[in-house]
C-alpha cells in the first residue's frame, strides 16, 4: 500500500492533526455523499443556512421514518423497491376488503343465474 501523501500550507501543525483533518474532511464528503444519493435532495429551496439545513433535516425524518415504517409492516422488499411502490400508489384509492367481498359475492350470484338459464 502506498502511502497517501498530503499538501497543506498548516506548516505549524502537527501531521497527525493534518491527518485528522483530512479524516474528518473526508467523513463529511462521504456524508454528504449518503444524503445526495438517498434523500433524492436535487436543489436546496433556500439560500440560508438554517433554510437548507431544515431541508435537510425533513428529509432525514422522513427517510428514517418511511424505512421505520416498511420494517413494522414486515416488508421484505429494499427499501426504494418499497418506496417506489408506495410513491405509485399513495395517491390511489385503496380497495376495501369488503368492497372485495361484495363484487365477489355479486359475481358469483350473477353466475349462478347465468348457469341456471343455461340449463334451461
Amino acid at each position: 500500500m502506498d502511502p497517501l501523501v498530503l499538501v497543506t500550507n498548516l506548516m505549524g501543525v502537527p501531521v497527525e492533526e493534518v491527518a485528522a483533518l483530512y479524516k474528518q474532511r473526508w467523513a463529511i464528503e462521504l456524508w454528504f455523499k449518503w444524503v445526495k444519493q438517498n434523500l433524492k435532495i436535487k436543489k436546496f429551496l433556500g439560500q440560508s443556512e438554517n433554510a437548507v439545513k431544515i431541508q435537510i433535516l425533513v428529509a432525514l425524518i422522513t427517510y428514517l421514518i418511511a424505512d421505520l415504517y416498511r420494517q413494522l409492516c414486515g416488508s421484505r422488499r429494499g427499501f426504494y423497491l418499497w418506496l417506489a411502490e408506495l410513491k405509485s400508489t399513495l395517491f390511489q384509492r385503496p380497495r376495501l376488503e369488503f368492497e372485495v367481498l361484495k363484487r365477489r359475492r355479486k359475481w358469483k350470484s350473477d353466475f349462478q343465474i347465468h348457469q341456471a338459464q343455461l340449463a334451461l
